[in-house]
């Protein structure tokens, strides 16, 4: 054994490399509300700011919309301080009886424990979520509650029961005629399939997926779907296609300004496209930038 490819074994057994992996070392960021730009100041600097906000104010809704964005900037960087801004805004929800804003909080609650594996506890603040959401009428949450639930059954392999809530968000979305919802929940719906070993049908839930992610302008859907359409290419064999769609979004990450758990499970895919491909230090490089980003944010 080389030393390239002794090396690239090292870095590579946790990510041992087939369709399944690939998908579940996706971060449940894939289903989080917008974040915020990050390098390595701003998230300090924006807290700051937010902070200072939110403790000039006593009205209850700016709270928490403050506590949400400082939530949302905390968690490209620290998870744990993020848990207690949101745990803020749980707490002042209930106290101030905001129906709207409590299932956002415990949606966001949600998805932090399910971004530390803590499965159990995910799907105990996904189901309050999507009760929240239903008893106010909101759609659109409702709809992101359903994907939610259906990453924490594809971790658990029920991959037919993570189907059926793809498409139970998939009827909300069309019902609203989000057309960036709806290229969201055909990339699920694409990934459930892959994972059900049906590739042709797959790639062409994704395809729908790019072209309506390019349509209503979301590049961070785009993303999203280039990168799923990458690992839909594995299950064919296709290596070179499998790497074109992954740098394909790694370049589209980077030109947006992606956050980092956005960006590590990329370098992962695009690693082992390489490896696929024989380009094996290229790999070895890509592994070592999603381990770096991994730790510097907690990020497992």
């Amino acid at each position: 054994m080389t030393p390239a490819r002794l090396i690239l074994y090292l870095y590579a057994a946790p990510y041992i490399c087939t369709f399944q992996n690939l998908q579940m070392r996706k971060s449940i960021y894939c289903l989080a509300l917008a974040c915020l730009l990050f390098t390595a100041l701003l998230p300090a600097q924006n807290l700051a700011e937010l902070e200072a906000s939110f403790s000039k104010t006593s009205d209850p809704e700016q709270q928490l919309e403050l506590l949400q964005k400082m939530a949302k900037t905390a968690e490209q960087t620290d998870l744990g301080q993020s848990l207690t801004f949101i745990k803020q805004g749980v707490a002042l929800a209930e106290k101030t009886d905001s129906k709207e804003q409590l299932p956002r909080f415990y949606e966001m609650e949600g998805r932090v424990y399910a971004n530390t594996q803590k499965f159990d506890s995910a799907t105990v603040f996904f189901d309050k979520a999507l009760a929240g959401y239903v008893a106010v009428g909101d759609k659109k949450g409702e709809a992101s509650a359903w994907l939610k639930k259906a990453y924490i059954s594809r971790w658990s392999t029920d991959f037919g029961k993570a189907l059926e809530y793809d498409f139970k968000a998939l009827a909300l979305m069309e019902a609203l005629s989000d057309d960036s919802g709806t290229a969201g929940v055909y990339e699920h719906i694409a990934q459930d399939l892959g994972h059900q070993k049906k590739p042709e049908k797959a790639m062409e839930y994704v395809q729908k997926s790019i072209a309506l992610a390019k349509k209503s302008g979301d590049n961070r859907q785009l993303m999203y779907s280039l990168g799923t359409a990458g690992t839909t290419s594995l299950l064919t064999e296709d290596f070179q296609k499998f790497y074109d769609y992954i740098n394909q979004a790694i370049n589209l990450a980077h030109a947006e300004n992606m956050s980092p758990g956005e960006i590590a499970p990329l370098y992962n895919d695009r690693g082992n496209a390489l490896k696929f491909l024989g380009r094996y230090d290229e790999a070895i490089a890509d592994y070592k930038r999603c381990l770096n980003i991994s730790k510097k944010t907690h990020f497992k």
